[in-house]
């Protein structure tokens, strides 16, 4: 292992003490087949001494994670759990710096597939009741510029790591993960549904026990599609947009970066 690591707060420690690093075991809840450059990645990584891999194969995403997290719950040797969907490419040093993380929960960066490329990361609506919104544009400029810990509601599980005693801990009668439809506000019928993925309603039922989720900006991912999304593809995108909500929302105090106790840091709507 290299003496020398960027550890999730930002800081340089010169020697990472061995049982700082946590026992991983990684989940892949496969709802297809394993693309190749997601496989070279895996294989091609930075490994953590005690580490386990386990694939759940089927067409659901929320019933494979349920049939991992309750496989991996029979072993005693692991302290987090690694959520590895068959779609991210991560970077080198990812599974260390997970392996070193000691919060509930704590999600990787990534971004969606498509424009606007939203991060993966969301917040409580400023105006809606149990509503989340996407970090804007200017918000994920200032994720960038400041890597390391940002707390959120929401955060994709594309590569986020879970301490041990969150599933151990977990009421006996609420799925670990579903996917569930709700009425949507924005449904132009009584009848039209949204969709909670299983990402949602496993954040909301985390939030709910009190455990706070972070993103850690250190560990940035790209999102495979036919091609791959990253945060240069945010960026551009949205150029017009950041330049606009910097100038009013910033100026305005409409937005704000909050420091928090632990060091890490939340970016909210005002």
């Amino acid at each position: 292992m290299s003496d020398k690591i960027l550890r999730p707060d930002g800081l340089t420690q010169e020697t990472v003490l061995e049982d700082r690093v946590q026992a991983l075991a990684i989940a892949i809840p496969a709802a297809g087949s394993m693309p190749t450059q997601m496989v070279q990645n895996l294989v091609s990584m930075d490994r953590v001494d005690n580490m386990l891999i386990r694939i759940a194969q089927g067409p659901y995403v929320a019933q494979n994670m349920r049939l991992l997290v309750k496989d991996y719950l029979k072993i005693p040797d692991w302290e987090r759990m690694l959520v590895l969907e068959t779609d991210m490419i991560l970077p080198k040093d990812a599974l260390i710096r997970h392996a070193l993380h000691t919060d509930a929960v704590v999600g990787s960066l990534y971004f969606q597939h498509s424009p606007p490329y939203w991060a993966n990361a969301m917040v409580r609506h400023p105006t809606k009741d149990n509503q989340w919104a996407h970090i804007s544009p200017v918000g994920v400029v200032e994720m960038l510029k400041t890597p390391g810990l940002w707390e959120c509601d929401i955060v994709g599980l594309g590569a986020t790591s879970i301490r041990r005693d969150v599933f151990e801990n977990w009421p006996e009668d609420l799925p670990y993960f579903r996917t569930d439809y709700v009425h949507s506000d924005y449904a132009e019928d009584d009848f039209s549904l949204g969709e909670v993925s299983h990402d949602v309603w496993f954040c909301q039922r985390v939030r709910e026990q009190g455990y706070k989720i972070y993103c850690d900006t250190t560990i940035q991912c790209q999102h495979l599609t036919m091609g791959r999304t990253e945060a240069s593809h945010h960026l551009l995108y949205n150029k017009e947009h950041i330049d606009n909500e910097r100038n009013a929302g910033i100026a305005s105090g409409k937005v704000k970066v909050i420091a928090l106790p632990n060091g890490a840091k939340k970016y909210v709507h005002a």
